[in-house]
């Protein structure tokens, strides 16, 4: 591996565990500051919002001023963002928390846009690689991390956070390359017209509408998650971080090993539909989740599902595209993901606090029932390997 990447995949990989060590604990603050669920919901969308706004700006900056300037500043106010969430006296601070960090919160995306900088064009497919092991090792390391400081009180995880930044940041300092950005890279951000010149394509539109849908019922759900098994199933926060370092580990045994061996034998529609099924499959049984045993099961589809759907559509997304509009079709789906993020949590928080933890699952299972039959209707006339849809 290029010594370049161990200080870039350092950083990431410490953004991934302490994305780890907090997602299980936000919705505690439902909890602590007696809110409604919508509130979490709110809560939950105002980082993609953000995102969504800022995300070209700071895309832009680094690759003017350099992606260690840029970094050093993102992961400062992260460090900021989080010690005000751990000290907020009520939500509206957690909100500011939340804004600052979403505003300003760009450091795995820069620290991505590193790797282009450190590595040749064909090798880059490989380094990112490398991301999705991070991704794995920080929400199973985050959340054992998580189970030891709960006990600790309210603000102990976000002070972990907020210490994990730190610690990125020093890292940055001292170690991260001086870098600006040289040559063709990959796009993450895109304009609206551009968006809609890759929706008039009309197989790169039903794919895109696909993901819509598949993304708003996994954020719908990622944000009641909690709620559900806090409220349904009485977990305390030390469950609740045990029952995500679990998922990370299905997620890993997923990427490893099934991903790859059904890639050989499946077209691309084709796994991503067994995907969509499973996680059908999934939301059906919540519901009926009485136990540890049966949310166990769940889970297991779920996550096995969300592996092979989101392996399955990039492929197709990236065949689809012809070679001018790679970066522009990756783009579009960097912004459908802030999009889907604003969506689905106000849905499904506004579902749960009208209907209770029975119904968490109820705005997941419908946006996936759809993708289920787009997807079925895609791979019906193409049963071979060699044309993915």
């Amino acid at each position: 591996m290029n010594v370049r990447l161990f200080p870039i995949l350092g950083i990431i990989l410490i953004n991934f565990i302490a994305l780890g060590v907090v997602i299980p604990m936000l919705p505690s603050l439902a909890v602590h500051f007696h809110v409604a669920p919508l509130t979490i919901g709110l809560m939950f969308a105002m980082y993609p919002l953000c995102q969504f706004i800022s995300g070209p700006l700071w895309g832009n900056l680094s690759d003017h001023i350099g992606r260690k300037a840029v970094l050093v500043l993102s992961l400062s106010s992260e460090v900021v963002a989080w010690l005000i969430i751990a000290f907020a006296p009520d939500i509206h601070w957690v909100f500011l928390g939340r804004a600052i960090d979403g505003v300003f919160g760009s450091s795995t995306s820069v620290a991505q846009a590193a790797i282009a900088d450190a590595v040749a064009p064909e090798k880059r497919t490989q380094s990112y690689g490398h991301l999705g092991l991070a991704f794995g090792l920080g929400m199973l390391l985050g959340p054992l991390i998580g189970i030891t400081g709960a006990h600790g009180g309210y603000s102990t995880p976000f002070l972990t956070t907020a210490g994990l930044m730190l610690l990125a940041l020093i890292l940055a300092l001292a170690f991260f390359p001086e870098n600006r950005a040289h040559g063709e890279k990959p796009k993450t951000t895109v304009s609206f017209s551009e968006i809609v010149i890759i929706f008039q394509d009309p197989r790169l539109a039903y794919v895109l509408l696909q993901r819509i849908a598949l993304l708003v019922g996994l954020t719908a759900w990622f944000s009641v998650e909690v709620l559900f098994l806090t409220t349904k199933l009485r977990f305390g926060i030390q469950a609740v971080c045990a029952f995500y370092a679990v998922k990370a580990g299905v997620i890993m045994l997923t990427n490893g090993f099934l991903v790859g061996w059904m890639t050989k034998r499946i077209n691309d529609q084709g796994i991503a539909c067994i995907g969509f099924f499973l996680q059908v499959v999934a939301f059906t049984l919540v519901p009926f989740i009485d136990g540890i045993p049966l949310l166990i099961i769940m889970s297991v589809f779920l996550c096995m599902g969300g592996e092979l759907t989101n392996a399955g559509m990039i492929a197709s997304i990236t065949k689809l595209a012809s070679a001018k509009q790679q970066g522009t079709a990756l783009g579009v789906c960097s912004s459908i993901d802030a999009l889907s993020g604003i969506i689905g949590p106000i849905l499904a928080t506004v579902v749960f606090g009208k209907f209770g933890a029975s119904s968490s699952g109820f705005v997941s299972l419908s946006c996936l029932m759809v993708a289920l039959i787009m997807g079925v209707f895609a791979v019906l006339p193409h049963l071979t390997r060699e044309d993915p849809v």
